[in-house]
C-alpha cells in the first residue's frame, strides 16, 4: 500500500511538471534567425540582435545565425547593428505557442572612417557640452551618480545658440550600477534647449554581475523602487485598466481655480480647488494596442511610491506630475510602452525619471496596494538636544546642540527647517525665544542668559512649529539649573547608562577617548570636559520625551511647517471692500532684499519662507494696478505661543544643592542701577541708492511699457532690447514662470547657479525671482535701463548683464519709502538665528561625534593643563531616550 501512494504521488508531481511545461512553451517563444551582407550574402558574425527595451539581446555566431529564447508573446521592436553597415529595425509580433524565423539582410553603410582633428579648444568645448549631456540624459537624482558611459568619445555634440544636440553612429555603453545593468543604447535624436528635453533611442539591457550579495539585494530593492510610479508601470496599468487600483489618481482645475496658487495641504484645501476624473475609463483598444484620450492639462497622483522633492503634499503620500499633452491620443501598448511620446510632455515627478532610472520593459514586479493617506507616524519630528555644561551662571552663554529624529527619515527634506528653543524661569515666564536654523536635520547655538537671573532651576524647552499639530507631549524639554554668583555647588555622581561606556588615557602628547556604544543605536552623542575644580556636576534627571505612541494626521492644520520667517494679512480699501489683485511690496533695507505678493479674492495675502535673519525693520506698501496705494495693510498676528509648562523641578540629591560660601556679591543689580542721560544721534538722512554703472546700453521708458499684455511689463521689454528674449515655461513643479535670455544666458526663478544669468534691480534692491518682479503694474514703472555687457563693478553677479527698473515712487531706501509712500507701513519681524561659534563654557565640547557603525568610536585631543577632568558623553538612543557616561582623569604637573 504504501508502494501505491508513492507511485500515485510520482505520477501526480510528472503530470504538473508537464502542465508546467506546456505553459511555459504556449507563453514562451523563440526568434531566431540569420543575418546575411545584403550584397554578398555572407554571413555577418558577432552582430548584435535585440529586442528593445527589453533584456532579450544576443550576437550573432559564426555563421552569422542568432537564437533569442524564452521571449513572452507580444509586440516588440528587433533591432540588428553592426559597424559598416546601415542598423536595421522591424516591429515583430510573437504569437502564443509560435517560434517565429526571421532572416536579415544588411546592407553597407558605404561610409569610410574620416580622419578626426583634435584640438585642445574643442575638448574643452566637448567636454562642457559632454557635462550637460549627461546631466540631461541621465538625470539629478542619486541614481544617476552611479551611473556612467563607457565609450563617451562615440557622442558627437553640436551647440546652435541654446540648443544642445547628440548624435552617435555607434552604440553607447552605459554601466548602471544604480539598476545592475549594462545598457547598450542606439541614439536616434538628442535636443536640450533649457527648457525641455527630447532624445529617442533602441535601448538593450544586460544585466551586471554584482560585487556581493549586499550588491544584489540593493539592485533588487532599487528596481523595485523605480518601476512603482514609472512611465511603463503608469501605462501597464492603463492597458489592464488597472491605474485606479494601482494607485494613480488624476484632477483638473475646477472653474476659476488658479492652477499657479497651490496648497501643501490636499485634503484640507486643495480638493476644493481640484476634480478627480478617472483615468481607466478613458482607455480603449484591445490585442496589445491601446490609447487614451487625456485633457490638455492635468495633475497625476502616483501613490504607489513615497518620499522626495515631489511628494509636495504634506498629507498624502503620492509623488505629483503636471502633463500636458496636444490634444491627440497617446498610443502604448500592454507592455507599457509608449509609442507617439511626442504627443505628451511632463514635469515634476514622471519628468526626474531620465535614462539612470529606466528598466527594460519586461521587468515585473509583484503589485504593492498604495496607501491613501499619511498617518501621524510618518511627520513626526522630535528635537533631541543637550548643553555643554551641567549648571550656568548669570551672564554666560549656554552652548546647545542637537539633532531632530525624524519618524520617517525620508520626509526630513518636507518638514521643518526651524526650530523654536525658549528659557523659562521658575515662576514659568518666558524669559527668551529664538528660532534656529536646521541644516541636515542638526541645529546649534547659544542661549545668552541676563546678568540678572536668580538662582533656581529653569526650563530649556525646544519644539517646531509643525510638532504642535500633534500635542504639547512630544516637546522636548531640559532642566537647568542656575547657580548664582555667591553660590557654590557640591560635586554629585552622575547616573550613567550600563551599556555606554566611557575611557581616556593619556599619551606623550596627546589623549585619547574611546566610546563605546556596541549595544545602544545611538541617534547623536556629544562630549564634554569639564574642570571639577570649576565646575561640579550637579546634574538633575532631564525629562526626555521619546516617541513611543501612534498619533493620527491631523485633520486641521492650524500650525504650518516652518521653513523660514512668514508674513500674512489683508488690504483693507477705504470702503471696507476686498482688493483683489492687489501688489504688495515687502522690501527688507538692511539684507537688501524685495518680495512680491498678490491678494487674493479675499484680500489676503501672504509672505512664506523668508529669509529673514534676527529682528529686522521691514517696510510693507500696497499698490493698486494702476501703482496708487491700494489701501491700508492689516497684518495677522503670529501664531499664539505655547502655555507654560508645568514647571515642578525633580529632587535633588542633598549634596547637590546649591551652597553659599563666604564671598558674597551683589546680585540685585535693578536696586543699584544707575540712570543715564538720553543721548540724541543726529546723522544725515540715507539718500537714495545711486547708480553702480555707468551709462545704460538700453533705457525704456515707463510709458511705453503700459501696453504690457496681462499688465506683464517684462513682456513689453522684448522687441525694444535687441538680444533680449522672453519665454513662459513650466518649471519642475509645474508652475508657469518667466525666462529671459540675453547675451546667449538664461535666468528662471531663483536660478542663481546659472553664470549667465543678468542682475535685476528694483529702485536698487536686488531681487533673485523675476517672477516676483513681474506682477509689478506698468504704471508706476518711470524707466527700464538694461546692460547687455559683462559690469564688472557688480561682480559675478553682474557677469550677465543688468535689468535695472526705477519706478516712480522709488523704494530704495526705507527713509525715502515712508516719506514718498503714505500707505507705507513699518514692522518689526522676528527672524531666525543663524549658528554661533562662540566659546562654549566648558573646558572642551564636541557637540555631535560621528558615530562609528561597528559601535567603537574614539578620537584625540590635546593635553590639558594639571587638574582633575570630567569627560562626559550625553545623548539620545533612536528611540528618544537619554543616555550618559563619564571618566575622571587627573592631569599631574
Amino acid at each position: 500500500m504504501k508502494k501505491h501512494y508513492s507511485f500515485f504521488l510520482f505520477r501526480l508531481l510528472l503530470l504538473i511538471a508537464t502542465v508546467i511545461l506546456c505553459r511555459e512553451h504556449i507563453s514562451a517563444q523563440t526568434l531566431s534567425g540569420i543575418v546575411t551582407d545584403a550584397e554578398t550574402a555572407e554571413p555577418l558574425p558577432f552582430t548584435s540582435v535585440y529586442l528593445s527595451n527589453t533584456t532579450y539581446a544576443t550576437d550573432t555566431d559564426t555563421a552569422g545565425t542568432y537564437t533569442l529564447p524564452n521571449v513572452p508573446a507580444g509586440r516588440y521592436t528587433l533591432a540588428v547593428r553592426v559597424v559598416g553597415y546601415t542598423s536595421y529595425y522591424q516591429t515583430v509580433t510573437l504569437q502564443p505557442g509560435i517560434n517565429t524565423k526571421i532572416d536579415v539582410r544588411l546592407k553597407s553603410d558605404g561610409r569610410e572612417l574620416a580622419e578626426v582633428k583634435v584640438t585642445a579648444k574643442r575638448d574643452k568645448a566637448w567636454e562642457k557640452q559632454y557635462e550637460t549631456f549627461t546631466r540631461v540624459f541621465f538625470g539629478e537624482s542619486q541614481a544617476a551618480k552611479l551611473c556612467k558611459i563607457i565609450n563617451p568619445w562615440v557622442i558627437e555634440l553640436e551647440e546652435n545658440g541654446n540648443t544642445l544636440t547628440a548624435k552617435s553612429d555607434q552604440i553607447i555603453e552605459i554601466e548602471n550600477r544604480y539598476l545592475g545593468y549594462k545598457v547598450l543604447y542606439d541614439l536616434r535624436s538628442f535636443k536640450f534647449n533649457g527648457d525641455e528635453t527630447f532624445y529617442s533611442g533602441l535601448t538593450s539591457f544586460q544585466p551586471l554581475i554584482a560585487a556581493n550579495a549586499i550588491e544584489t539585494e540593493q539592485w533588487k530593492a532599487n528596481r523595485e523602487r523605480t518601476f512603482f510610479g514609472s512611465e511603463v508601470h503608469l501605462f501597464k496599468n492603463l492597458a489592464e485598466q488597472k491605474a485606479a487600483k494601482a494607485g494613480y489618481e488624476a484632477y483638473l482645475d475646477k472653474p476659476g481655480a488658479d492652477p499657479h496658487n497651490r496648497s501643501t495641504f490636499f485634503y484640507q484645501d486643495q480638493v476644493k480647488r481640484l476634480s478627480q476624473f478617472d483615468l481607466d475609463t478613458l482607455v480603449i483598444g484591445t490585442n496589445g494596442r491601446h490609447q487614451i484620450q487625456l485633457p490638455r492639462r492635468f495633475e497625476l497622483h502616483s501613490a504607489s511610491t513615497e518620499g522626495g522633492k515631489f511628494a509636495i503634499y504634506r498629507d498624502k503620500p503620492a509623488q505629483v506630475s503636471w502633463i500636458e499633452t496636444t490634444g491627440r491620443p497617446l498610443l502604448f501598448n500592454s507592455d507599457g510602452l509608449l509609442l507617439n511620446p511626442q504627443e505628451w510632455s511632463v514635469s515634476g515627478y514622471l519628468a526626474n525619471l531620465r535614462m539612470a532610472e529606466t528598466l527594460p520593459i519586461n521587468y515585473s514586479a509583484a503589485q504593492r496596494a498604495p496607501r491613501t493617506k499619511r498617518t501621524g507616524d510618518d511627520w513626526l519630528e522630535l528635537p533631541l538636544f543637550s548643553t555643554d555644561q551641567p549648571y550656568y551662571r548669570p551672564g554666560q552663554k549656554v552652548s546647545v546642540a542637537g539633532r531632530m529624529r525624524y519618524s520617517n527619515p525620508t520626509y526630513q527634506d518636507s518638514l521643518s527647517r526651524l526650530v523654536r528653543i525658549e528659557l523659562f524661569n521658575p515662576a514659568k515666564k518666558l524669559i527668551h525665544s529664538e528660532r534656529w536654523v536646521i541644516k541636515d536635520g542638526n541645529f546649534q547655538g547659544q542661549i545668552p542668559l541676563p546678568d540678572t537671573l536668580r538662582s533656581g532651576m529653569y526650563m530649556v524647552r525646544m519644539h517646531t512649529q509643525w510638532m504642535r499639530n500633534f500635542g504639547q507631549e512630544i516637546v522636548g524639554i531640559q532642566w537647568l539649573p542656575i547657580i548664582g554668583l555667591s553660590e557654590k555647588p557640591i560635586t554629585t555622581p552622575v547616573s550613567t547608562d550600563t551599556l555606554l561606556s566611557l575611557t581616556v588615557t593619556r599619551r606623550d602628547t596627546t589623549l585619547r577617548w574611546r566610546l563605546n556604544s556596541q549595544n545602544l543605536k545611538l541617534s547623536t552623542i556629544n562630549l564634554s570636559v569639564l574642570n571639577e575644580a570649576t565646575t561640579p556636576l550637579v546634574y538633575p534627571e532631564n525629562t526626555t520625551n521619546p516617541v513611543t505612541e501612534s498619533y493620527d494626521f491631523p485633520e486641521k492644520i492650524p500650525f504650518s511647517l516652518e521653513r523660514g520667517v512668514n508674513l500674512t494679512g489683508k488690504v483693507i480699501s477705504r470702503k471696507d471692500k476686498p482688493v483683489a489683485d492687489a501688489q504688495v511690496l515687502l522690501i527688507v533695507p538692511r539684507q537688501g532684499l524685495s518680495f512680491m505678493s498678490l491678494t487674493d479674492a479675499e484680500s489676503s495675502f501672504r509672505f512664506s519662507d523668508l529669509p529673514i535673519q534676527g529682528t529686522q525693520e521691514v517696510i510693507v506698501k500696497a499698490m493698486n494696478a494702476k501703482g496708487k496705494p491700494a489701501g491700508d495693510i492689516a497684518l495677522d498676528p503670529v501664531g499664539s505661543p505655547l502655555p507654560a509648562p508645568a514647571l515642578s523641578p525633580p529632587d535633588f540629591p542633598t549634596a547637590a544643592t546649591p551652597q553659599p560660601i563666604a564671598v558674597t556679591y551683589d546680585t540685585d543689580y535693578s536696586a543699584k542701577a544707575i540712570q543715564l542721560n538720553e543721548v540724541a544721534v543726529k546723522a544725515r538722512k540715507t539718500p537714495p541708492l545711486p547708480r553702480v554703472y555707468k551709462q545704460p546700453d538700453y533705457t525704456v521708458q515707463g510709458k511705453d511699457l503700459q501696453a504690457a499684455m496681462g499688465s506683464n511689463f517684462l513682456i513689453s521689454l522684448q522687441g525694444r532690447v535687441p538680444g533680449l528674449e522672453i519665454r513662459e515655461a513650466y518649471d519642475p513643479d509645474g508652475f508657469l514662470k518667466l525666462k529671459i535670455y540675453i547675451r546667449g544666458g538664461t535666468s528662471a526663478g531663483f536660478s542663481s547657479s546659472n553664470k549667465n544669468a543678468p542682475l535685476f534691480l528694483v529702485d536698487g534692491v536686488p531681487f533673485e525671482d523675476i517672477n516676483q518682479i513681474a506682477s509689478i503694474s506698468p504704471t508706476s514703472i518711470d524707466r527700464v535701463e538694461v546692460l547687455t555687457r559683462a559690469e564688472p563693478m557688480l561682480g559675478m553677479r553682474g557677469y550677465g548683464g543688468v535689468i535695472s527698473i526705477f519706478t516712480k515712487q522709488g523704494a530704495a531706501t526705507e527713509s525715502t519709502l515712508a516719506e514718498m509712500e503714505p500707505g507705507a507701513k513699518q514692522i518689526t519681524l522676528e527672524g531666525f538665528t543663524l549658528p554661533t561659534a562662540d566659546r562654549p563654557a566648558s573646558v572642551i565640547w564636541l557637540p555631535d561625534l560621528n558615530l562609528s557603525p561597528v559601535g567603537i568610536t574614539e578620537g584625540y585631543m590635546p593635553l590639558l593643563p594639571a587638574g582633575s577632568y570630567r569627560f562626559l558623553v550625553e545623548g539620545f538612543t533612536l528611540q528618544g531616550k537619554r543616555v550618559r557616561a563619564a571618566s575622571v582623569l587627573i592631569m599631574n604637573e
